[in-house]
């Protein structure tokens, strides 16, 4: 996937996070109180770090409101291995399968040679923030799920959504451990849970390795030497469909490997909700590569 993003830049495709959506949105504006400490995020043993605000360099990684650790939504349900949906309209967050994107993410967020070490709790400090609250609502797997108290819902800042870790961590079933000395949070999964995640990894990385070895292909065989030189009208009609060659040619091995991925959840009692995910991602990835044609060789005729 990393190697295919050089690629996909090409043909900029602009995507608004969940959180951004939210903050566009016409909100009070209110002023909290709220402290700020160092937090370890482990899931089975796995520690992993929230994304790095790009305005001021300060990791949005959550912090002490009303006795409950807050946490960027999004961050807290990809390292649980779900996807994030926001539907403006309805103020609604949908938690639900995940699709490739969230294994790219956990790598992305994944911390190596962690440091867990004692916090000074003395040394922390109160700081006033504004955020804007928000009534949300929750469905997660399918279902509804009733929102926290009301001192205990979500709000945004910095333009995304943070909600009580605890609520994500029990509404997703998973059971936790938090640790005052050290401020870790550890998650852990149940054996359904584990089984589900072996299944669902597995089958991400052979169909990422599919599209790999076709983005590499692409590249070598046509992008290369479209790159190199200046072909004729003639010579990019042929690098067309020598393309159009290599992209079927993965479709099929990918079709092959979707299959088998549903037998396999469907056999081990889980829901193909996460094929269905896979099956759409897919889909525009084959889009996209088909955007590269039209980039590099031009709109492709009409018969």
């Amino acid at each position: 996937m990393i190697k295919r993003a050089l690629i996909v830049m090409m043909i900029v495709a602009l995507m608004v996070p969940v959180g951004q959506a939210m903050a566009a949105e016409t909100t009070t504006a209110t002023e909290i109180e709220v402290t700020f400490s160092p937090l370890h995020y482990l899931v089975d043993g796995v520690e992993y770090a929230p994304q790095i605000d790009t305005k001021d360099k300060q990791k949005l990684q959550g912090f002490l409101y009303n006795k409950r650790t807050y946490v960027p939504i999004r961050f807290v349900s990809n390292i649980l291995y779900q996807s994030v949906d926001w539907d403006g309209a309805l103020n609604k967050v949908t938690i639900s399968a995940p699709d490739p994107s969230v294994d790219n993410e956990l790598v992305s967020r994944t911390v190596n040679n962690p440091k867990i070490e004692p916090v000074d709790g003395s040394k922390l400090k109160k700081e006033k923030i504004t955020v804007s609250f928000r009534d949300l609502v929750y469905e997660m797997n399918g279902k509804h799920v009733d929102s926290p108290d009301e001192n205990l819902r979500g709000f945004i800042f910095k333009g995304s959504t943070y909600v009580p870790l605890s609520f994500i961590y029990t509404s997703l079933g998973y059971s936790y451990d938090w640790d005052p000395v050290t401020r870790a949070i550890t998650a852990t999964s149940s054996f359904e849970q584990l089984a589900y995640k072996k299944i669902v990894k597995a089958a991400n990385a052979e169909t990422e390795k599919i599209f790999d070895d076709v983005y590499d292909v692409i590249w070598k065989n046509i992008v290369g030497p479209v790159l190199a030189g200046k072909p004729t009208d003639e010579e990019k009609k042929a690098l067309r469909e020598k393309g159009e060659g290599y992209l079927a040619d993965g479709l099929v091995l990918l079709n092959a490997a979707l299959k088998k991925f549903e037998a396999d959840v469907k056999e081990a009692g889980f829901s193909a909700e996460v094929v269905r995910k896979y099956e759409k991602y897919y889909a525009k990835e084959e889009e996209r590569y088909r955007g590269i044609g039209d980039q590099f060789l031009g709109p492709k005729e009409a018969k």
